[in-house]
């Protein structure tokens, strides 16, 4: 029997207090933004995890495997349990929906998220990390009452069509996870700021603002003024002193605002749980491997990313001109509908690389390869055209010599497509074979 789609949060949360809310751990940490939220939850759950701490790690979307997004202690749940789990969640989803009239059954995303929880508590993890989906507000993940911390790492133009099509809007969905008292972190300047803080006064949450000053400088600052905000921040600085990070240079592209925010959630949880975690942060970067996030593969001289909107491309961009100066890129691109691909390959493009367009699969609605190609030409980047992304990466490589870096990006799907194209069947078996560009 299908899931059906309806919106709100009062189902699921009506279903998981019937099972006596798995989702409610008090060290949950939750993270929220546009850009760099799931790396911000790879960082502080690998730092977790190697302080001793059993975790917990909920993440979207997947590449290869639906699988990735549900990891306890840094292992992915297997397939059987996947498989198990599914089944018994999708039954009591039956089930309840029958016994209460009126209730439908869950949503696909809601029933994937309560499957999280449940395997966290069968597990006994201690902490949660938890990537929220879309926004904040009506995002699954926001059924939980409990949390140590929350981060709100960034706000941008993106999914306006449901989120709102201003920032002011956006920031206003995506600081819906801000709990009652409970400390929050940022990234967000301007107007998304704003909105947070008001957000953030409402429900006296103190709110540490993290920004970077100059290229390897950055600074921690109380947002609202509420009591004892100031000393909080305080201490956070304190304590990425005494890790080294405000002498160390973090080469990582424009992962380092969100390895400095990453840090600052680790601050907090430390002063809220008393335990210590920070010592191993350094180690944590080092090992970093978020799969699709400037992963590089230099036998084939090809990156792929995950950069799907105008602000990621615009990192993307820089970064590519800071790690690869003197290459030309061969961009391997495809684009879903919703996105406003034309100011990607705005944000993208510089003279001299080349396009190789092509159509991401799936279900979604997506962006033509000649409405790619055509943007292109009106850059004046050359460009081609191909049924696929595997074709176009195939092109792309074949031709590819010393003078240009090839790189996969424009949709997940892109990412995904370039993992098959190298024969993995799973994220995990690109780590060996594909170099972090992290020092």
């Amino acid at each position: 029997m299908p899931t059906q789609l309806s919106p709100g949060l009062e189902r699921l949360e009506a279903f998981l207090s019937a099972h006596n809310n798995p989702q409610d751990k008090p060290f949950n940490i939750h993270v929220a933004g546009t850009n760099g939220k799931g790396s911000v939850v790879t960082i502080v759950e690998e730092c977790l995890r190697r302080a001793g701490i059993l975790t917990g790690r909920y993440t979207g979307p997947h590449l290869l495997n639906w699988t990735e997004r549900i990891q306890t202690n840094g292992q992915e749940i297997s397939e059987i349990d996947f498989a198990n789990l599914l089944d018994s969640l999708k039954s009591s989803s039956e089930r309840f929906s029958y016994e209460n009239a009126g209730t439908s059954m869950l949503t696909w995303f809601e029933l994937i998220t309560a499957m999280a929880f449940f395997y966290f508590q069968k597990q006994n993890i201690h902490t949660a990390v938890l990537e929220v989906g879309l926004g904040g507000r009506w995002d699954a993940t926001n059924t939980i009452h409990t949390a140590s911390v929350s981060a709100i790492v960034s706000v941008g133009l993106d999914h306006m069509q449901i989120l709102g099509d201003t920032i002011g809007a956006i920031a206003a969905e995506k600081a819906e996870i801000i709990k009652d008292a409970v400390p929050a972190v940022t990234g967000c300047t301007g107007e998304a700021l704003q909105v947070i803080r008001e957000v953030s006064l409402a429900r006296k949450a103190p709110l540490l603002s993290v920004r970077k000053t100059d290229e390897h400088s950055f600074e921690i600052c109380g947002a609202t003024g509420l009591a004892g905000e100031t000393e909080l921040a305080k201490l956070a600085d304190d304590r990425l002193r005494q890790i080294g990070l405000h002498e160390r240079q973090l080469k990582l592209g424009y992962q380092q605002h969100n390895a400095l925010i990453a840090a600052v959630v680790l601050a907090v949880y430390e002063n809220r749980t008393g335990l210590k975690c920070l010592e191993h942060f350094i180690e944590a970067i080092e090992n970093f491997f978020w799969p699709g996030r400037l992963q590089y593969f230099p036998s084939q001289r090809l990156l792929l990313d995950g950069a799907h909107n105008e602000a990621g491309a615009i990192a993307l961009r820089s970064t590519l001109d800071e790690l690869f100066p003197n290459k030309k890129i061969n961009f391997i691109l495809s684009f879903y509908r919703t996105k406003q691909f034309e100011k990607i390959l705005s944000a993208f493009l510089h003279p001299g690389d080349r396009v190789w367009a092509s159509q991401a699969g799936g279900r979604r609605a997506v962006i033509s390869s000649e409405e790619i190609a055509k943007a292109a030409s009106a850059l004046s980047v050359p460009s081609h055209t191909f049924p696929s992304i595997e074709r176009a990466l195939e092109a792309a490589l074949s031709s590819a010599n010393d003078e240009y870096l090839s790189v996969a990006t424009g949709s997940f799907a892109s990412v995904a497509a370039g993992l098959k194209f190298l024969g993995y069947q799973s994220v995990e078996a690109s780590r060996s074979a594909s170099t972090p560009l992290f020092v």
